[in-house]
This record gives C-alpha cells, sequence and structure tokens, in this order.
C-alpha cells in the first residue's frame, strides 16, 4: 500500500521458539548456581563452599536457591570476603515400628 510519499508493505512475521539446545546456550546460568544444582544432585560430597567472590545480591539468589533445593547454608565472614557454607541435611533412617521388635 502506498502512504504519504512512501511504500509500505505488510509482511508476515514468524518467530520461531529457540531449540533447548540453543536455549539453554543463550540463557546465561552463573557458574555458582551450576555449581549447587550439581552439589545437589551428588551422593558424595555433603559440603560445598562457594566463593567470596559473589555480590551480596548473588549470595542473596544463591541462598533462595538452597533453600529451594532443601539444602542447609549458612554465610560467613566479614562483608568483603563472605562466603556461603551449603550442606546437605543429615537424614535419618525411618524408624522402626514399635511392633517390629517383637
Amino acid at each position: 500500500t502506498e502512504e504519504r510519499g512512501g511504500t509500505h508493505t505488510q509482511e508476515q512475521t514468524v518467530i520461531q521458539a529457540p531449540s533447548p539446545e540453543k536455549a539453554a546456550v543463550e540463557q546465561h546460568v552463573p557458574e555458582w548456581e551450576t555449581t549447587i544444582r550439581r552439589f545437589h544432585h551428588q551422593t558424595t560430597c555433603r559440603h560445598l563452599d562457594l566463593p567470596d567472590s559473589l555480590s551480596s545480591f548473588e549470595r542473596h539468589q544463591a541462598h533462595q536457591l538452597c533453600s529451594q533445593l532443601g539444602l542447609d547454608h549458612v554465610s560467613s565472614g566479614p562483608e568483603s570476603r563472605r562466603l556461603i557454607h551449603v550442606s546437605k541435611p543429615i537424614e535419618h533412617p525411618p524408624a522402626a515400628p514399635a511392633n517390629s521388635l517383637q
């Protein structure tokens, strides 16, 4: 169509969703998040210390992630060198029913 001294064409734009592989590459996942998630799935390691290089905002996010995953977590050290100590809760075996002891 012609509009005030210029040509305007209507084009249909098709937006395709990226493949899951491409989406994972394009979406930046912080290294500390990957470390926590790997730690959560490991069966041999019980404790993890995150470095003091995390900003206060990143530490806040790390604490939230640990809570979501059911991990114990605590910060320690002076503000400029604050660490996050992450550990897996101790799992106690289920108690045997009282009548099974007989």
